[in-house]
């Protein structure tokens, strides 16, 4: 199973917080952050809040850990990556609480300049400095934000070399954190496999979105991921490839698909597609081209991040390549021993392949691989929204195509003796092949106009027949010769 991170849905926190500027997380809202290392983004959510004396407590949504143990691999009821709490004092001071349950001391009020022994342990001590305070933008936003640096040194005093030197947190004035780090791990030894993320100790987490304010990364739904325009055009291949590595079998469908018709409803859009088809079968090649209806519900993929569905969840997903938002549905991932045990998934491998959904460029797209030499799947080739282009284009039958198609015909079939093909008004040079049932090319002939072909020696049975102009595939078909 992936590392991803979970969290499950509990009571919305009621707790009113304060005025208090630079805090870090704002009750009810939903943040989602994202790194360089990862296309998956972690989401942040205050789970519920408890007053202790003074204090306040705040207690983070859960995720899914690994555990060591035989009976149950999985808890539902693991740590957040920013920490199993944040326990605020009465003077602004937050402790972030990591996986031994240890305070990182976070001054949020402190001054410029100002420095404090935010975290130590017997090999080294964290000192954190307010490095700046300075108008900056994200998420189309601008606002203050103040810089905390840490600084890595020996219980000594003396520097020392360490991953976290050098490391910024960053929290806005009015929006709280927009740049921080995996709290649940600061300090922490991580044992490989332990726990989501567990390898990325040290990478800056920044912030993508805010869900209240429907800014950047959010919860999209099947109302966003299926939102197309008239003009709108997809160039899609599904592709699989099976057998052993001497006799594998390929397949490909690959499409151009544009909208020519939208209408919407209060709760689906609905779309005339027009597709250009070519199916590729160990390298006989058809053509076609049709249009179809499409509906897709606005509350389709309505689960939000983390959400158990089936025996899978949701993630929340960015696209490095087509710089787009969207969702992972990670199917049948795993088994519930109980409400809060879960077990890997044993089964087929593709059965927990992730289904990838991108806003305006729908989905599902994935790919596969279970065993050597064979694989399967489902990907975007190229896309044209508006003035927006991305990827290579496929080149498919064209309309001259399809008028050839038309025009082309084999008779009579069933066949004795001869058959005959006729080829319209096409007068270029056609290259007719006959196939037998094991796949083997039987005869070849190159004609044009109408033509003759002598069966009459062929063995009685199911033939393919394939007709190409200049190596392009026009045409294919089966023939019975009795």
């Amino acid at each position: 199973m992936k590392n991803l991170l979970l969290f499950i849905g509990a009571a919305c926190a009621t707790f009113t917080t304060s005025a208090q500027d630079y805090y870090p997380v704002k009750v009810k809202d939903i943040y989602y952050y994202t790194n360089d290392a990862l296309s998956d983004a972690f989401p942040l959510k205050i789970d519920s809040v408890k007053l202790e004396g003074k204090d306040s407590v705040y207690f983070m949504y859960k995720q899914i850990r690994r555990l060591e143990s035989e009976s149950c691999t999985y808890t539902s009821l693991g740590d957040s990556w920013l920490g199993n709490s944040i326990r605020v004092k009465e003077d602004g001071t937050m402790l972030f609480a990591n996986r031994e349950k240890n305070p990182f001391t976070l001054k949020t009020q402190a001054k410029l300049n100002e420095k404090w022994t935010a975290f130590s342990n017997p090999k080294w001590v964290a000192i954190v400095e307010v490095s700046a305070i300075s108008q900056e933008s994200f998420l189309g936003l601008s606002d203050s934000v103040k810089t905390f640096t840490i600084n890595i040194i020996k219980p000594t005093g003396a520097d020392t070399t360490h991953s976290y030197d050098g490391i910024e947190i960053k929290i806005s004035k009015k929006y709280g954190i927009t740049k921080t780090i995996n709290f649940y791990l600061f300090g922490a030894d991580p044992n490989p496999g332990t726990g989501p993320y567990s390898e990325y100790l040290v990478d800056n987490f920044n912030l993508s979105g805010i869900e209240s304010l429907k800014l950047g990364l959010r919860n999209i739904t099947g109302k966003e991921i299926f939102h197309y325009s008239e003009g709108d055009e997809f160039h899609i291949e599904e592709y699989s490839t099976t057998g052993e590595s001497r006799n594998l079998s390929k397949q490909s469908i690959k499409y151009i698909n544009t909208i020519v018709k939208k209408s919407s409803t209060l709760t689906a859009h609905t779309y005339s597609v027009k597709r250009v088809i070519e199916k590729t079968i160990d390298n006989i090649i058809t053509s076609q081209s049709d249009t179809i209806s499409e509906t897709h519900l606005f509350d389709e993929l309505k689960e939000i991040h983390g959400q158990i569905k089936g025996n899978g969840y949701l993630s929340t997903i960015f696209s490095s390549d087509f710089k787009r938002f969207g969702k992972s549905d990670h199917v049948s991932s795993f088994a519930k021993n109980s409400d809060d045990c879960l077990v890997d998934f044993i089964g087929s491998e593709c059965l927990s392949t992730p289904k990838s959904y991108y806003v305006g460029l729908g989905g599902p797209y994935y790919h596969c691989a279970p065993v050597l030499w064979n694989n399967f799947g489902r990907k975007i080739m190229y896309y044209k929204k508006g003035t927006e282009e991305w990827g290579q284009p496929l080149v498919l039958g064209t309309s001259e195509e399809e008028t050839l198609q038309t025009q082309i015909t084999v008779s009579p079939n069933p066949s004795k003796d001869v058959l005959n093909f006729n080829f319209g008004t096409v007068s270029d040079p056609m290259t007719i092949q006959i196939i037998d049932n094991t796949g083997q090319i039987v005869q070849t002939i190159t004609a044009v106009g109408e033509t003759k072909m002598d069966v009459s020696k062929f063995k009685k049975g199911l033939y393919l027949y394939h007709i190409s102009s200049s190596g392009k595939k026009h045409y294919s078909g089966k023939i019975i010769v009795e």
